[in-house]
């Protein structure tokens, strides 16, 4: 995905009508990587408990696998740029990987896309699919705050829990009320806080956007798995994710936390620039030696 025309479409997009906008996001929507992407990766199309899930190189399951969680707001995708990271992960990891395609929020609003997520698992799990200690949460924006609630009701459910979690970008608060989010919102090139607060709308289905299950910056983080937070300090979503992560720490979360100031919203998915190849050699990393850990 090209930074440049990316920022330049994402401005564009930005100011349109939001009927226009919506309409133009859900024509946008990748239900299965095109051929165009790669001829060297294996897909397969698997149905869990009613949950679309598509594996990418399965055949690698043994090393470990990746549970990516799509952005999106609730409401939109998967897309082209993230499919082509999540390609590209598995490609420099050598970890397979299965994207859940949860119900989304016109359709089916909350906590759908929680169950959906956590009834996959689940099956995956008694088909041995996903081994202990051998498999992760990635979430980018919306998928990000998505990994984070579904793990806490994992541990609060004591089921069993991925061995780290890779939050981009993650949109943990849909309350929108930090100070600064005014300030940087005119110079992101994607959020549109309209646009998203209507979607939070949709998605919560009355419940208060404050709810833990709505907003996990403000669930109990006690004893929350260890993860690995990217953010890009051009990003209007950006205060609230400093807020969540400190709040993990002063928890006792073991957190390691990426900040680059002058990038933008899921700037990891942008493969060919060097801020977003550093990025994605630290995930990798980072998964290696969570996985390893559990050899």
């Amino acid at each position: 995905m090209n930074k440049k025309n990316s920022i330049f479409i994402g401005k564009l997009f930005k100011y349109l009508p939001l009927f226009l906008r919506e309409k133009l996001m859900m024509k946008a929507r990748m239900a299965f990587p095109s051929k165009k992407i790669t001829k060297t990766n294996d897909f397969v199309e698997t149905i869990y408990n009613d949950v679309r899930c598509i594996w990418i190189n399965k055949n690698q399951s043994s090393a470990g696998v990746m549970v990516f969680l799509h952005g999106g707001s609730y409401v939109f995708g998967p897309m082209l740029g993230q499919w082509k990271h999540y390609i590209a992960l598995c490609e420099q990891s050598g970890f397979s990987g299965i994207v859940i395609d949860y119900r989304k929020a016109k359709t089916a609003p909350y906590p759908a896309a929680i169950n959906d997520v956590k009834k996959a698992l689940e099956v995956m799990h008694e088909k041995g699919d996903l081994k202990l200690g051998k498999w992760a949460l990635i979430g980018d924006s919306a998928g990000g705050g998505l990994a984070a609630v579904v793990c806490r009701q994992l541990i609060d459910e004591n089921k069993e829990i991925p061995a780290s979690m890779i939050l981009i970008s993650p949109w943990v608060n849909m309350e929108h009320t930090h100070p600064e989010i005014s300030i940087i919102e005119p110079k992101d090139p994607f959020i549109n806080l309209k646009s998203i607060n209507r979607s939070a709308a949709l998605y919560a289905n009355n419940k208060a956007l404050n709810d833990p299950n709505l907003s996990p910056t403000n669930a109990q983080l006690k004893n929350m798995q260890s993860m690995f937070v990217i953010a890009g300090g051009i990003d209007a979503l950006v205060p609230d994710m400093r807020i969540y992560v400190n709040k993990l720490l002063k928890a006792g979360v073991d957190v390691q936390y990426l900040e680059e100031p002058e990038e933008v919203h899921v700037y990891p998915m942008f493969l060919e620039t060097p801020l977003a190849q550093k990025a994605n050699k630290m995930i990798v990393q980072y998964l290696i030696e969570q996985f390893s850990d559990n050899d």
